[in-house]
This record gives C-alpha cells, sequence and structure tokens, in this order.
C-alpha cells in the first residue's frame, strides 16, 4: 500500500489510527515503519460512544510533490487554489478556523 501511495500516487505519507487500546494494531503499525504522533481524543463514534485514537504516520519521501494533479512551476489545477485545497474549503490552525 506505502509503494502504490508513493510511486503511482506521488504521496508524501500515509496516515493511520487505532482505538486506544488496540495494542496489536500498533504493533503492526510500527513495525511497517509507521512513527506515533499523537492521541486524538473522542476522535470516532464506535459502538455507540466516542473513542479516543492513537495517530501514526509513516513519511513516504522528502521529494516535491509529483502526484497526479501537480503542475511543477504553474499554476494550480482547475479548481483548486494555489494552497492546494479546494475552492471553499476550510483551513484550520492551531486550532482556530481561518
Amino acid at each position: 500500500m506505502c509503494r502504490a501511495a508513493r510511486e503511482e500516487l506521488g504521496l508524501h505519507r500515509v496516515e493511520a489510527g487505532t482505538v486506544l487500546a488496540n495494542t496489536a494494531s500498533q504493533r503492526v503499525l510500527a513495525k511497517a515503519g509507521f512513527t506515533e504522533i499523537g492521541v486524538a481524543p473522542r476522535y470516532l463514534h464506535i459502538d455507540g460512544a466516542r473513542r479516543g485514537h492513537r495517530l501514526f504516520r509513516r513519511i513516504l519521501h522528502d521529494g516535491p510533490p509529483t502526484g497526479p494533479g501537480h503542475r511543477p512551476n504553474g499554476p494550480p489545477a482547475p479548481g483548486r487554489r494555489a494552497s492546494g485545497l479546494a475552492p471553499g474549503r476550510a483551513l484550520w490552525r492551531h486550532g482556530t478556523h481561518r
């Protein structure tokens, strides 16, 4: 999956999350090269309650963007802003909405 994410989609990273108590999946992610990036309290509603999750990521490469729709040295793709967000999408930074 990570190979396809990098080579076919040009993604920079892949992210994953597990319920806090799911240590088996956390070990699998660690063995696959993922690193823990934090905990998200009450992240998803599962089995009738909000459950906290442990969040992980794996950096696939540190090079420039290469994915589909990427236009090096050119204008953003149609329907995209220079920020990479689709028009009308909110940008969240440091817990405040912009």
